[in-house]
């Protein structure tokens, strides 16, 4: 079955630039050789290329629609010129917001990074969007205002939805509330947890009906909740000795988990082949650069184990 995903959310220009270490002791200058780079990026671009990416030469192919929003000025020529060419098919609103998205990454060898993004003024003045649902096997939900009439609307519809509500301190967070009521799967980082991993994934379960939430937790793997059969399974990492920018990292783990997840039900395999995915893609600069074929997948799958524990 060739499955219809739509993605919806932020498509952005992204420059990434290389920093020693962190924190950074301040200069008035430094000289760069190669180490400050542009691309096009955004959270919904990212999660459109990679399943296209998947798709492409893939026994299940998936069909990925891109939903967003670009500006009317130079970066919005930029984004929309990067997408053409692209597996997935671009339905973009034009609208008379004079600027694009744009975010800047500073990460350095060891894995750490810091994001400066800058939606604009898409979060404070929100476009209505217009998405028909027939025959959509998954909504993929990025956090953004502009996609909270649209929950609704595919919940009515009986659409799949997934959302990935990246940084949360507390499991009542206000912001992300609607996206986590409306989750069928519901992805989210580790990064600013200090309370046991496990009892924050568990109350996740308890107050949201999510059917799958994964936590990733950067280079010590990821947790995973399955409502169907009301398990923890804690899943070991992927070793790479390569790591070069781990920006995107939480891209490519929900997007392949996704990809695998709409063909075969089984969230412990889907997220096994995603681990593997989102190692290989932190050996690349850039957070849409890197992707793997579904073929690449299958075949790094046959010589790495991971260790997958019922906790």
């Amino acid at each position: 079955m060739n499955h219809k995903i739509i993605v919806s959310g932020i498509i952005n220009v992204e420059t990434n630039v290389y920093a020693d270490h962190f924190p950074i002791q301040y200069s008035p200058v430094r000289y760069l050789c190669n180490q400050v780079n542009s691309n096009v990026g955004g959270v919904a671009f990212n999660i459109a290329n990679a399943l296209a990416t998947l798709s492409s030469d893939s026994d299940i192919p998936v069909n990925t629609t891109l939903s967003t929003i670009i500006g009317n000025n130079i970066d919005g020529k930029t984004v929309s010129t990067a997408c053409k060419g692209k597996l997935f098919k671009l339905d973009a609103y034009k609208t008379d917001y004079s600027s694009t998205p744009h975010s800047v990454i500073l990460y350095a060898s060891d894995g750490s990074r810091m994001i400066f993004n800058d939606l604009k003024n898409i979060q404070s003045n929100p476009p209505s969007m217009d998405i028909d649902f027939t025959d959509v096997s998954l909504f993929v939900s990025c956090n953004v205002n502009f996609n909270r009439p649209l929950l609704y609307k595919a919940k009515a519809a009986g659409t799949l939805i997934a959302t990935d509500v990246h940084v949360l301190s507390t499991p009542y967070d206000e912001y992300n509330r609607e996206f986590m009521e409306a989750a069928d799967i519901l992805f989210l980082s580790d990064e600013r947890i200090s309370e046991p991993k496990k009892d924050f994934l568990f109350t996740l379960k308890e107050i949201y009906p999510a059917k799958v939430i994964v936590m990733g937790l950067g280079k010590y793997g990821a947790l995973l909740y399955t409502r169907e059969n009301d398990a923890f399974y804690y899943f070991s990492p992927v070793k790479n000795d390569n790591v070069v920018n781990t920006v995107g990292a939480g891209d490519s783990l929900f997007s392949s988990f996704l990809f695998y997840y709409v063909n075969c039900s089984n969230p412990i395999s889907a997220l096994t082949k995603a681990e593997i995915f989102a190692s290989r893609k932190i050996s690349f600069n850039g957070s849409s650069n890197g992707f793997s074929t579904d073929y690449e997948i299958q075949k790094a799958a046959l010589n790495i184990s991971i260790k997958i524990e019922k906790i």
